[in-house]
């Protein structure tokens, strides 16, 4: 749960960030991509601000590298992050059940400090060298970080969607920027090309006869199990 006022304050956040809070898939749909692509047509809980807000969890963020794509006006949708990628599905189907209305973000969302330019890539190579180039350009958008978790307030849990953003972050923390009393998890990133190829190398089961977005809710629960989360 988060109070009115502080949801007012990570609003400056909306164009950047979102909730894992969607509409849900059809179903009859077993590759449970319905009801998602379509910008403003399936972000309608986004409106209704105080029926958000009764199912915002606060205790667990996920935390991604940076956005993807280029720019192409989806921004202006409040909250669309997360909410129109074409592997977005597979990260609904993984947290629908357990963090449903968790906080969901970026760690590098701007191209500089005055926050006036949005960084979207969609090479992590890209990004590392970037980021290399530009060191400052970490440490303020931690500093962005931290803002968002102050206000969220009970942060206790950060699950690193990625292996470059669970490096970031815990570069972070070793370097005093986050606090050491957030645990920060490894997540494999849902936009995986191989994620039904790591199914079959983990021994998971065979990953012929089920969905993208299947396998990797698979792996999603094991990952948290071998980290002390389940």
């Amino acid at each position: 749960m988060i109070s009115k006022k502080d949801f007012e304050r990570l609003k400056k956040y909306q164009d950047t960030s979102s909730w894992c809070v969607w509409e849900k898939w059809n179903k009859d749909d077993k590759e449970y991509t319905s009801n998602l692509y379509g910008k403003e047509k399936y972000m309608a809980w986004a409106e209704d601000e105080d029926g958000l807000i009764k199912k915002i969890k606060t205790s667990c963020i996920f935390v991604a590298l940076n956005a993807s794509g280029t720019d192409d006006g989806e921004e202006n949708v409040p909250w669309s992050n997360f909410h129109s990628g074409k592997n977005d599905y597979v990260l609904r189907f993984a947290l629908w059940d357990d963090y449903y209305g968790s906080y969901i973000t970026d760690i590098i969302k701007y191209k500089d400090v005055k926050k006036e330019r949005r960084y979207k890539e969609t090479n992590s190579s890209a990004v590392r060298k970037y980021i290399k180039e530009n060191p400052a350009l970490l440490r303020d958008n931690i500093q962005v970080l931290k803002d968002e978790i102050n206000i969220l307030k009970d942060v206790k849990i950060i699950i690193a969607l990625g292996r470059d953003a669970y490096d970031f972050l815990r570069k972070a923390q070793n370097d005093k920027w986050l606090s050491e009393n957030i645990k920060i998890v490894y997540m494999l990133h849902y936009s995986y090309r191989f994620v039904k190829g790591y199914y079959k190398k983990k021994e998971y089961g065979n990953p012929q006869n089920i969905s993208r977005a299947e396998c990797y809710k698979r792996i999603f629960m094991e990952q948290l199990k071998e980290q002390g989360l389940k």
